[in-house]
């Protein structure tokens, strides 16, 4: 009984967690080691006898803890990226640990030069510093020098803009490698690491400068003459060879000057490439087949006293002066009007009488060159050279057959015109001459140039196919003159359909006629003053003649 006591009262405490812990006065406390190492097998075959038949006291079982994985995964991923971040930087550390030398100043790979100047491992500033000095002495001693038929041009870098970018070279060399680094050198010119194409240039400033050079350079040739001379028996020539000219070959010029630009070549001396141009008439040519191909003539009265007169004979002069002497090239169109210029009293022409309102007579600057128009006219016609523009005059003239005038008014754009079509140069003279024992003088028109085909010549003609009777009369009433009486103001024309003609002669025999135009001039009615007042108070004025009923 008392050993049940004993025992029930010695219960370890994980069973009697709620009493205190005794000590056993037969068992000793066991020592831990010091080392932490278990006790001996001895030691628990002992302690097991000295606790034979009592209950032994275990230390209590730590329960197990569960692992996190899902945050052991987080921790490693992040390690991971860690680990790759730092690779990264250390490796873009490596690539610049090339440049990145002096602080943030960058050094220029081994082995690179600009022109010629080795600037491998000098510093950005060291570089710009050594090859702009050399850049702008290339610069300075720049120059194209043309040299052409004896004379010399120049072409100078500023007008070509020649320049470099120091920054932009600098960038290229800065991306070069040696070949051994497997890196293709794209950037260098010539051997590797040779950078020798720095500058630049204006190919339009360029080709300007060319152009400016040709403008001073070209010659235009000068074409064979034929001077007139004029003699006692009429005109004779001198033929007078002609020039060559010159062009400069833009073109061709400005491919070599770019060219040797391109290789680098920027003070040189070139012979300029130009072509000799031949004048397009030679002295043979106008000799060859020269010869008088028509002349025609009308004449003019002349007067000491009467004004009027005297400035017509100055204007026919005047004008017949100024196309005396024209040349009118192979396919040339040439106008009258534009040639003699407008007829006022401010450029030098006189008054005299000129057709106006189709019907009367009026003073007008200029007056009286129709005669010269008309001459021409006849001339070139006869000459067998087409007329592209001509009009006759609302009243037939006087110095001339009906339906052969050709009026001309520059205010009005009536003009006489021509074409050139006979192959070769046309040459025009005038002359004046007085008509002995007479109060006239004529006007003659020669046209020279590629001779007519031998024995051909060729004259105009007109024939009046309808003579228009103007018998009416426009009556104005005048209570000053007595009834039954007129004052005639403007004179009757009878109006005219004329056929103009061209007839060819060979050796003097007609040939055949052509119908060239057939001309109306209209004529006009008779303008009178009609009285109307009483015969006995009002006596016919001078000049009134009666009505005829």
């Amino acid at each position: 009984m008392s050993g049940r006591k004993e025992d029930e009262l010695k219960l370890p405490n994980y069973i009697n967690g709620k009493r205190k812990r005794r000590k056993s006065p037969s068992v000793s406390p066991v020592k831990k080691s010091s080392s932490n190492t278990a006790p001996s097998q001895n030691a628990r075959s002992a302690q097991s006898s000295a606790g034979r038949g009592k209950l032994v006291r275990e230390q209590p079982r730590k329960p197990k803890k569960r692992v996190n994985y899902k945050r052991l995964i987080t921790v490693l991923s992040i390690f991971i990226l860690l680990i790759c971040g730092v690779i990264f930087l250390l490796s873009r550390a490596g690539e610049s640990s090339e440049q990145l030398v002096i602080g943030t100043e960058q050094i220029l790979p081994d082995g690179v030069k600009i022109l010629g100047i080795d600037v491998g491992g000098d510093t950005k500033a060291e570089a710009r510093k050594a090859v702009s000095a050399a850049a702008d002495q290339i610069i300075a001693a720049a120059g194209i020098t043309i040299n052409a038929d004896g004379e010399s041009y120049s072409v100078t870098p500023e007008q070509i803009s020649l320049a470099y970018d120091i920054e932009s070279i600098l960038q290229r060399a800065m991306a070069y490698r040696p070949a051994e680094s497997g890196v293709v050198d794209v950037t260098s010119s010539g051997d590797p690491g040779e950078i020798n194409d720095i500058f630049t240039w204006n190919t339009t400033n360029l080709h300007m400068a060319i152009e400016d050079i040709a403008k001073s350079f070209d010659v235009t040739p000068v074409e064979a003459e034929i001077n007139p001379i004029h003699g006692t028996s009429g005109i004779s020539f001198d033929f007078e060879e002609g020039k060559e000219g010159r062009v400069l070959d833009v073109e061709q010029t400005y491919d070599y000057i770019n060219s040797m630009l391109g290789t680098g070549m920027y003070a040189f001396t070139m012979e300029g490439i130009y072509n000799r141009v031949t004048p397009s008439i030679t002295e043979a040519d106008l000799q060859s087949g020269f010869g008088l191909r028509s002349s025609y003539s009308t004449r003019f009265p002349t007067s000491r006293s009467d004004e009027t007169v005297q400035n017509r004979v100055f204007n026919i002069e005047k004008a017949a002066d100024i196309v005396s002497g024209t040349i009118v090239a192979p396919g040339e169109e040439w106008s009258f009007n534009t040639h003699v210029g407008p007829r006022t009293y401010d450029t030098g022409w006189k008054g005299a009488n000129g057709i106006a309102d189709g019907k009367d007579y009026t003073i007008q600057a200029g007056g009286g060159i129709c005669q010269v128009s008309t001459t021409l006219y006849n001339a070139l016609v006869c000459a067998d050279v087409e007329i592209t523009y001509r009009r006759a005059h609302t009243i037939p003239s006087t110095y001339v057959d009906k339906g052969l005038d050709a009026t001309v008014d520059y205010l009005t754009n009536i003009d006489l015109k021509f074409l050139n079509d006979t192959g070769a140069p046309l040459y025009l003279y005038a002359y004046i001459d007085d008509v002995e024992d007479t109060k006239y003088k004529t006007i003659t028109f020669e046209v020279y140039g590629k001779s007519l085909p031998e024995g051909v010549t060729y004259m105009t003609r007109s024939e009046v196919a309808e003579t228009i009777r103007r018998k009416d009369v426009n009556y104005t009433d005048d209570d000053t003159i007595p009834r039954g009486y007129k004052l005639v103001t403007l004179e009757a024309r009878d109006g005219y359909v004329v056929n103009a003609y061209q007839d060819k002669y060979i050796n003097g025999t007609l040939d055949s006629s052509e119908l060239m135009y057939t001309d109306t001039y209209k004529g006009n009615a008779e303008e009178a003053r009609r009285g109307t007042a009483s015969p006995k108070y009002y006596t016919p004025p001078e000049g009134a003649v009666p009505i005829e009923e």
